[in-house]
């Protein structure tokens, strides 16, 4: 056990003094525990982004899910606010005179920003400012290929 912690055959100095032994152990193992420390923080901390991804994913999955039944709800009702609080209150009244289980705050707010995004480009769609397809583009020429 002592060549261990001295380095086996190497001869360093510490051998030799009084404390020298303690001093080497007490170090290692405060070396081993600081490592120790650092790896489960990192470890724990890793293990919290994945529980937060794994919920992201379980959110999006719910609100997907029920997307088409939501969209054709909302299309026997009157637009919905553009505020987003007002938005969000509206939702949820509809949401459960719908008879579809509890959406959970992470799912509206998902569903919200999904319906403000959809309302934007609807918005822009009707300004004119999409890609009109009925345009043939110039393209420019193919080069040549060397022969």
């Amino acid at each position: 056990v002592c060549r261990a912690f001295f380095g086996m055959n190497l001869v360093s100095g510490l051998e030799s003094t009084a404390r020298g032994f303690v001093t080497t152990v007490f170090s290692s193992l405060c070396l081993s525990a600081t490592v120790f420390l650092v790896a489960w923080r990192r470890f724990r901390s890793v293990s919290r982004e994945q529980g937060s991804r794994l919920n992201d994913v379980k959110v999006l999955k719910s609100v997907l899910g029920h997307l088409d039944t939501i969209g054709l709800l909302l299309r026997s009702q009157p637009a919905l606010p553009r505020n987003p609080k007002e938005m969000r209150e509206r939702l949820e009244g509809v949401l459960r005179l719908s008879g579809l289980p509890g959406f959970a705050p992470d799912e509206l707010s998902l569903l919200c920003a999904i319906l403000r995004r959809q309302r934007e480009q609807e918005e822009s769609l009707e300004a004119g400012q999409q890609w009109n397809w009925s345009k043939k583009q110039k393209l420019p020429p193919a080069p040549e290929l060397a022969s």
